[in-house]
């Protein structure tokens, strides 16, 4: 085995102890999002560029009017179907006749894409108001529909955005063939762009993805204190079953309270970075004094919300179980990863 050089080494372990980076990997026409601060993956997604994404815009024909459900589908590309719910008059501009307030079959509109397709639902669009229009195009006849009119990744913007003004932020990639994609991006947020080609060692070794994954993605997740999390994902709801496992503690009730929060601050975590939403159902360990279970309530609330989108805490049933709700903004990771080869992570 060829020995890497030792410059090259120090570079990459510059590189892995920067506090917060975006890992961008290419897999089959797939873009893979890692997102690491503070040694730990907080956000994770696969954007597929073939396929309808968040954010993109398309030139749309109205397929049918449903007023039974208040808004219309329409074909976006081919015979992919998006709906648009919720139209106002004002925003709507058509391209193939003047807007009367009724929208028919068979008219064309700029929309762009709000809320992914899931199962058999089809993609959430928005009309573009004429604002956005006059952003992007000058000439509106030359479009036909319907159309892809403009890829965009808002998730890569979305997150770029957010840390540009981080001086230790970064974006890494491993492959030439994105670096034109990414970059006007980058450019535009003023954010470094690095390009990591050393075959050596690979960028899944320099960052330890392989345990990071573990952690975000197995049912059994191990808390600091010696209790841990089963986190089972079914079809109708999630449900987080919090164990005391092999706590020592002289006082039971503390013991029992130090846990939960930790507990609080990782399942926080775990929805966040597993991107669950609906119905979430936690089964967390009984504490009988009144001020602690307070506190823990006040915790939770506080962790919850401070996700984006955020989670709320509804109820506690009369069996002590936290029921919690969260809307969805992305496909959930058991999701993202079936769409991909996980070889290329571990």
């Amino acid at each position: 085995m060829i020995k890497p050089r030792t410059d090259k080494i120090d570079e990459l372990k510059e590189m892995s102890n920067n506090n917060s980076r975006l890992i961008v990997l290419n897999q089959e026409f797939k873009y893979i999002y890692i997102l690491i601060e503070n040694n730990e993956i907080i956000r994770f997604l696969v954007e597929d560029i073939k396929n309808v994404s968040l954010g993109d815009i398309y030139c749309a024909k109205i397929a049918s009017v449903n007023k039974s459900v208040g808004g219309c589908f329409s074909y976006i590309i081919n015979k992919t179907e998006g709906f648009i719910a919720d139209v106002n008059p004002e925003d709507i501009i058509l391209l193939n006749r003047k807007y009367d307030g009724v929208l028919k079959q068979g008219d064309e509109l700029f929309v762009k894409i709000i809320k992914e397709s899931y199962g058999k639902k089809a993609a959430v669009c928005k009309p573009l108001k004429s604002d956005e229009i006059a952003e992007f195009y000058k000439d509106t006849k030359k479009y036909s529909s319907p159309s892809l009119i403009k890829k965009t990744s808002s998730v890569l913007e979305e997150i770029i955005e957010e840390y540009s003004g981080n001086e230790d932020f970064n974006v890494i990639i491993t492959d030439e063939k994105i670096k034109e994609k990414l970059k006007p991006v980058c450019e535009k947020y003023a954010v470094d762009l690095k390009l990591h080609l050393n075959e050596d060692i690979p960028l899944r070794t320099v960052y330890g993805l392989k345990s990071k994954f573990e952690r975000i993605t197995e049912e059994k997740v191990w808390l600091k204190n010696g209790g841990y999390l089963f986190i089972n994902k079914t079809e109708a709801m999630t449900v987080i079953d919090v164990n005391s496992g092999k706590i020592i503690a002289k006082d039971k009730e503390q013991g029992m309270y130090v846990t939960c929060m930790d507990a609080a601050k990782e399942i926080a975590y775990q929805i966040g970075v597993r991107n669950i939403s609906g119905i979430i159902i936690v089964d967390m360990l009984k504490i009988k004094d009144p001020d602690n279970k307070t506190k823990l309530i006040n915790y939770m609330n506080d962790v919850l919300g401070a996700l984006n989108p955020p989670a709320k805490l509804v109820d506690i049933t009369k069996l002590g179980l936290f029921e919690i709700t969260r809307q969805k903004k992305y496909p959930d990771i058991y999701t993202q990863l079936s769409k991909i080869n996980k070889t290329i992570l571990l």
